[in-house]
């Protein structure tokens, strides 16, 4: 089997992957190496040009760097992944990747401990995911870490790719969802720290409600969390789905599961909750 991820999909991996604060980073990082070779006068000239426009002007210069960052982080990621190919023999994946330099990764399939499928908020709303494979047991360095085994693809894709890749791990049709009792917790645990920090913006900053809107965002998210988040047992496999800011769900052998924890705190005891915890093997020393 060779599968050759579309020229589109690696577009559309660039354009939603996040990578523009990483050119922000990088433009700071460079910034702060020559700082010392630029002078004094020219940062006096650039603010007072700055201050001498319109606020829909500094809007526009903004939203200009913008659009160049994320167009920057677009072309990364199509040379990185351009030409992705994926094949598969009786005992190996090999993946093949990049326009400027072709990287190869030869993966063993007796050495994968689990595979994960994950997206971020906007991929999400075009059901769209990415597939990782975590590998371990000894082999290359390369081996021992997380590999991406599809930059992007729809669920109809993926499950093209993995019914020949890995049938065994396929994407869970459907998880069993948490009890409600634990929506409180996720809502708790996710936004108290914003509400705390409402307090001093409510009375001491003119228009300090506007803040209000920060909290009442975590709470949602913190309910969205919830929302997202459960769990499946099958004979083969423990399916594990939770969400940060990107959704995860981990599909993780039972074979390859070194310990499975279940733990409570003390709050989660009244409520009769607990944590679920589930470690693999990661790397070839464990």
């Amino acid at each position: 089997f060779r599968y050759r991820v579309p020229g589109n999909l690696i577009v559309a991996s660039g354009l939603t992957s996040g990578k523009v604060g990483l050119v922000f980073s990088a433009a700071a990082a460079l910034l702060s190496q020559v700082d010392q070779f630029i002078p004094q006068q020219f940062y006096e000239k650039t603010v007072g040009t700055l201050v001498a426009f319109s606020t829909a002007a500094l809007i526009i210069i903004f939203l200009t760097i913008a659009v160049v960052a994320w167009g920057i982080s677009v072309i990364i990621t199509f040379f990185q992944y351009g030409n992705f190919e994926i094949s598969k023999t009786e005992q190996e994946l090999t993946i093949e990747r990049g326009i400027l330099e072709r990287r190869q990764l030869t993966l063993q399939l007796e050495r994968i401990t689990s595979v994960r499928y994950v997206t971020n908020p906007i991929r999400q709303l075009f059901g769209m995911w990415a597939i990782y494979v975590d590998s371990a047991g000894g082999g290359s360095k390369e081996e021992n870490l997380s590999t991406i085994l599809l930059p992007l693809g729809t669920k109809k894709d993926i499950s093209y790719v993995m019914e020949h890749l890995l049938p065994e791990a396929q994407f869970p049709d459907h998880i069993n969802k948490l009890p409600k009792v634990a929506a409180r917790r996720y809502i708790f645990r996710t936004s108290i720290l914003w509400w705390v920090l409402a307090v001093p913006f409510l009375f001491w900053v003119p228009n300090g409600w506007l803040y209000l809107l920060v909290p009442i965002f975590f709470t949602y998210f913190g309910w969205q969390r919830y929302k997202d988040s459960g769990c499946l047992f099958n004979d083969a496999h423990c399916i594990l789905q939770t969400r940060h800011v990107n959704l995860s769900c981990n599909v993780l052998p039972k074979r390859r599961i070194q310990s499975l924890t279940n733990s409570q705190s003390l709050f989660q005891k009244p409520k009769e909750l607990y944590s679920l915890s589930a470690q693999i093997l990661a790397t070839s020393g464990g």
